[in-house]
């Protein structure tokens, strides 16, 4: 679905279905970049920002490396585009318990509306847990949050205007109370490459 079409059902008055649209990536959409950048902690920390470092990235280009980025020009196409995210949420929509992708960590600030994070702590125990309940024939069918300890399962409010970060294997699921616009990305670093590859 185009953005277009997502925007028209969304100021609609007769929603038939929630959408809920999580993979719009626009690292290489030039005009978007230019009004929307991470946290200043994301580049410093990122492998990608340091592997592939753009020349606009005042915190890690190195003039010095000018030759070096030469050589490897070939890999730029190899560059993962998983920085900067433009997440649409319908009213009511809704995200059941996930992991972020290779374990990375997780950024999200609402521009519009607001975010409900159900955000449970990687321990061993509730690792395995959440593993056999994605292997479970009958997921569909349980709350992930039920099969926890009372206490377990952390409420987290983001409103408009705030940001939230989520480290690297943090087991979170999002509801979406208003309709709401929130830019996000992931990333991987040096401070917790043991959970990464779990």
């Amino acid at each position: 679905m185009c953005i277009g079409t997502f925007y028209d059902k969304m100021i609609s008055s007769n929603r038939t279905r929630l959408y809920n649209i999580l993979s719009l990536e626009f690292s290489q959409n030039e005009k978007l970049k230019k009004l929307i950048a991470p946290p200043l902690l994301v580049p410093e920390l990122s492998f990608v920002h340091k592997l592939w470092p753009d020349r606009n990235d005042v915190v890690n280009w190195d003039p010095e490396l000018q030759q070096v980025v030469e050589v490897l020009e070939e890999h730029r196409n190899n560059k993962p585009e998983v920085a900067l995210f433009c997440l649409c949420g319908m009213a009511g929509s809704y995200t059941d318990f996930h992991i972020d992708f290779g374990g990375s960590s997780v950024w999200y600030h609402i521009y519009e509306g607001e975010k409900i994070f159900y955000i449970v702590e990687p321990t061993d125990k509730y690792l395995d847990l959440f593993e056999n309940y994605q292997r479970s024939e009958t997921r569909s069918e349980t709350f992930f949050g039920d099969l926890l300890p009372p206490g377990t399962v952390r409420r987290v409010v983001i409103e408009k205007g705030q940001t939230l970060m989520i480290p690297a294997g943090w087991i979170h699921a999002v509801y979406t109370p208003k309709d709401s616009l929130v830019f996000g990305g992931n990333f991987l670093h040096e401070l917790n490459v043991p959970m990464q590859l779990k």
